[in-house]
């Protein structure tokens, strides 16, 4: 059905002053136009913008819950993201909406409902706000605290002598709502302002009626209850008896009135002339004004309120449908919305929301459907501890026999949460009895007790028995699996493959588990960017840098993005440790660096005692290959470690660390004596066996004992084969094996390093040492051809490079060209017979990309977009960019633009489902710049803009769009012929 806003008139005289502010105070009664007056100053500006609603007495938590929910609700996600990750909220709202490409506007509506803490703070955001955020502030009452901000620069007043309409105004309504002529209107426009004062809301429920004014001038609120009566006599019956129903509606849209009062209903109410407000998103709400005059006729019907709450919350407006329960619908019926929701519903509401609506339940209706409690509780992890443990303990004494799968889950909840804790003995103790007994009916109750127990036994168990958690992992995994609970799914996987597997030494175990968790994380949040982090080192540790590499830049990515200092933290420790292993200081020290700016410091849990270790031991193994600059910095985090180590009683960490460095730069006598009290202990792990032996070893060389050095340096090596990681000395403890050398040079070598080829976005190959990127022209262009090939025949070499000249001139110069080549990058191209290829072991990012994309591309569906943003770190631009218009590489770059372009379209359509708007944008940007042809991302584009609010660049995206198809002679899609207009 069209739209019918026909009482709206161009009222230039306050949106442009309105749009122009900074901050604009919109002061009036209700009816005034305050809402009109801000959105239409919002399209005006054409930047981003939301519309923030206060529906009831509101302290700081709820205001930022509000606001959260707004930027939400506009796609704005990056803001939404930094403000979850602030402790104070409001604190950061500038700075979270500080990166955009525009200004964004933010509407207060209904600010008098706020309490005077709240009200200074939101004082004191838009003070210290800064360019980056415009503010409307509108209510019936302008609090102190806000008035205050009156007279600074670029703040307006606006009261309601200013919204009242004036006579060409009203003669405009008259027109458009109340279709007469200009003449007709210009006459009867007087008589009709003075008799309602311009009160807007009465004029246009005047003109709708027909554009008569009473004889007489009554009070405002008399006269609009005339002409909203008048309105509702001609409403159908079911319409006109539910009338406070429908005044009860926070919001509506054609569907919903269809649902609660009967197809057609929509429309009568549009033909009754009742003014409606219309939102960007489509939905309406009525004006306070008619919405009181229509709720005081009776009171909303119970039924016909939860028909709407329902239909609210299937259209995606929980919000919007619990408020309308907490009013009118009952406690059971809010009880019984609620329990019905999942737990990520329930987070989205803001704890402080639920919380709220929880207080308003009666506790027959609580104990009627205690799933509830457990639903808040599974939603509030991480985010409210002590919520989350009251809301488990009322739940677990709620759920009786008559509850007995739900009890099951409550109880596993609590096993995670002690787990987590600390007493991993009485946790597997409590585990057992849940255990024993299966209940079909909730796996993932079994699942998360499994998790736990997991938790609780990493730390009890003997060195031996490190793998047997492995089985309880996987099980856990797949029974959330099953259950459909992928963040739970991810957060096992996480689990095993960072605390078993890459504790075992099993990398490429780690590696699987680690990416199948990412897989289950398509948000570009907090929870990726570690796993990426873990990913990273995983990857690096079995000698995949440049696929580690790519992790790094996705998760610092992430991290900076939505301003996750943890993320970022996790990030710079992983690129320290992988740097500190290779000797590579100026890398560790600004990582170190990058931990305090993003944290201010080392926090004081096992995850920081670990980052201190970590680094510690890497940099005191490194110092054969970087110099006692590496000790001294491996003994200040491990000094710094120690007091931390003594308040989480990981006292066997602290021992290994001093095993290591007094085996490289101390005691050789006393790291032995501390290599033989650390064998038994649960951190001595059996797989790991071949570091301590190398400790030993270098301990040995340093007594002057050779031959015993060799001797253990042999046996490590053995050590490491029978384990299956013969490559894992070389690569994760090239410092001990420098310091090694002697004793190594009788036996095996250690395993290179390989070079890496570059060939996306620039063309370069590297190797531990530096860089060996052969020479521009044949023979850059020789590597890249053997690079892309896998395999190139010597006689297509020739054919390619030199296509004019004779046989025998041709293979003379491939000869030379090896040579040149060899030269600069060593036996990089080796020739067997008449084939050429690369040596083994070197490393081509194209193939690491194509082998990621067609993972993620055959992937099912749930798993696609987390491995499809997985692939999409793994590019770097273009292929070859310096040999565009070389005709060998002209079809493998198109294949792999394509591919591009087809893992970019599913991270976009993931992004557009979640309303992660501002991810989507990014993506759709990069997708339409590579191919600008495709309409069906041009319009995904033009939608995303428009729904974020920022018309004038959905506008502009729109005429670039038909620009491009104009040019080619190609017919643009109609619908962005509609985008090319931006109203006011």
């Amino acid at each position: 059905m069209a739209r019918r806003l026909d009482h709206l008139v161009p009222r230039e005289r306050l949106v442009g002053r309105v749009a122009a502010a900074r901050v604009a105070l919109v002061e009036a009664p209700g009816g005034y136009g305050k809402t009109t007056l801000a959105l239409a100053a919002a399209s005006r500006r054409g930047g981003a913008w939301t519309r923030a609603v206060l529906d009831a007495p509101s302290g700081t938590v709820e205001l930022a819950a509000e606001l959260r929910r707004a930027l939400a609700a506009a796609g704005l996600s990056d803001a939404v993201a930094r403000l979850d990750g602030a402790a104070e909220p409001l604190a950061v709202l500038g700075e979270a909406l500080a990166s955009r490409p525009e200004p964004t506007l933010v509407v207060v509506d209904e600010v008098q409902r706020l309490l005077p803490a709240a009200a200074a703070a939101l004082a004191e955001a838009v003070r210290a706000g800064g360019p980056s955020l415009r503010v409307v502030l509108c209510g019936r009452r302008m609090p102190d605290e806000l008035a205050r901000l009156a007279g600074q620069p670029g703040v307006t007043e606006v009261g309601p002598d200013d919204l009242a309409f004036d006579d060409d105004e009203t003669a405009a309504v008259l027109r458009t709502a109340g279709r007469l002529d200009a003449e007709a209107a210009a006459e009867r426009a007087p008589a009709l302002r003075a008799a309602l004062g311009g009160w807007p809301a009465a004029v246009v429920m005047a003109a709708r009626r027909g554009g008569a004014g009473p004889a007489v001038a009554p009070r405002q609120g008399t006269a609009l209850v005339r002409l909203v009566d008048a309105a509702v006599d001609e409403l159908p019956d079911a319409l006109r008896s539910g009338a406070a129903t429908l005044a009860a509606l926070p919001l509506f849209d054609e569907r919903l009135l269809g649902e609660v009062f009967g197809p057609g209903a929509f429309a009568a109410v549009l033909d009754s002339g009742l003014a409606l407000t219309e939102r960007a998103d489509g939905w309406y709400t009525l004006p306070d004004p008619v919405r009181d005059a229509l709720a005081g006729r009776g009171r909303p019907d119970v039924d016909l309120v939860g028909r709407a709450a329902h239909g609210l919350r299937r259209a995606g407006h929980l919000p919007s449908a619990a408020e309308l329960l907490a009013r009118h619908g009952g406690s059971a019926a809010l009880a019984d919305l609620l329990a019905g929701c999942t737990p990520d519903e329930l987070a989205g509401l803001g704890l402080a929301r639920v919380r709220a609506y929880a207080a308003l339940l009666a506790e027959a209706d609580v104990a009627r459907r205690p799933e509830l409690l457990y639903l808040g509780a599974v939603a509030a992890e991480r985010r409210d501890a002590a919520m989350r443990a009251d809301w488990l303990a009322r739940a677990a004494t709620l759920a009786g026999e008559a509850h007995a799968s739900l009890h099951r889950l409550v109880r596993a909840e609590q096993l995670v949460d002690a787990a987590h804790a600390g007493d991993p003995a009485q946790v597997v103790a409590a585990a057992e009895p849940l255990l024993a007994t299966s209940d079909p009916a909730a796996p993932a109750a079994r699942a998360r007790a499994l998790y736990a127990v997991a938790i609780a036994r990493t730390s009890l168990l003997a060195p031996t028995a490190r793998h047997e958690l492995r089985p309880l992992l996987h099980e856990a995994a797949e029974l959330l699996r099953l259950a459909g609970r992928p963040r739970w799914e991810s957060e096992v996987l996480r689990r095993l493959g960072v605390s078993i597997e890459a504790r075992l030494g099993a990398y490429e175990r780690s590696v699987v588990s680690l990416t199948r968790a990412l897989a289950l994380l398509p948000a570009p949040d907090g929870d990726r960017a570690r796993t990426l982090s873990y990913l990273a080192e995983g990857l690096e540790a079995m000698g995949r840098g440049e696929e580690a590499a790519a992790a790094l830049r996705e998760a610092v990515g992430i991290g900076e993005r939505i301003g996750d200092a943890e993320a970022i933290w996790y990030a710079a420790w992983s690129t320290a440790l992988m740097a500190a292993r290779a000797g590579d200081l100026g890398t560790v020290d600004r990582s170190l660096r990058q931990v305090e700016v993003a944290l201010g410091a080392v926090p004081a849990t096992a995850a920081g005692l670990e980052y201190l270790l970590t680094v510690g031991d890497a940099l005191a193994g490194a110092a054969a290959l970087a110099g006692p600059g590496a000790l001294v910095r491996a003994r200040r985090l491990i000094d710094a470690a120690r007091p931390l180590a003594a308040c989480l009683d990981r006292g066997s960490t602290i021992a290994m660390a001093d095993a290591r460095l007094a085996a490289v730069d101390g005691d050789p006598a006393e790291a032995e004596r501390l290599l033989d009290a650390i064998e038994g202990t649960p951190f001595a792990v059996p797989e790991q066996r071949w570091v301590r032996l190398l400790e030993r070893a270098v301990a040995a060389r340093r007594a002057g004992d050779a031959a015993r050095s060799a001797a253990l340096t042999a046996e490590a090596l053995a050590s490491a084969a029978e384990m299956g990681q013969p490559d894992q000395p070389a690569r994760i403890e090239p410092g001990l094996l420098a310091l090694l050398a002697e004793a190594l040079a009788a036996g095996e070598p250690a395993a290179p390093v390989g070079l890496r080829l570059s060939l996306l976005g620039r063309f370069r190959v590297a190797a531990p040492d530096g860089d060996r990127t052969p020479a521009p022209g044949n023979p850059s262009a020789l590597v890249a051809l053997v690079a892309l090939r896998g395999t190139l025949p010597a006689e297509e070499a020739i054919e390619l490079l030199w296509p004019d000249v004779a046989p025998e001139v041709g293979r003379s110069r491939l000869r030379n060209l090896l040579n040149r080549v060899r030269e600069r990058a060593g036996d990089l191209v080796v020739r067997a017979g008449d084939v050429l290829a690369l040596a083994d072991g070197a490393v081509v990012d194209v193939h690491l990309f194509e082998r990621t994309a067609t993972d993620a591309l055959a992937a099912p569906a749930d798993d696609r977009c987390g491995l499809a943003r997985l692939a999409l770190s793994h590019w770097t631009g273009e292929l070859l960019p310096d040999q565009r218009y070389a005709d060998w590489a002209t079809a493998r770059r198109e294949q792999l633009r394509r591919r591009r372009l087809a893992l970019l379209d599913v991270v976009v359509d993931d992004a557009l489902g979640r309303d992660d708007l501002d991810e989507a944008l990014r993506y759709l940007e990069q997708a339409i710049e590579t191919e600008p042809l495709d309409e069906r991302r041009h319009l995904q584009l033009v939608r995303a803009l428009s729904r974020q609010g920022r018309r004038s660049a959905a506008a502009a995206a729109a005429a670039e769009a038909r620009r491009v198809f104009d040019e080619l002679g190609l017919p643009a899609a109609p619908e962005l012929a509609g985008y090319l207009d931006v109203p006011v």
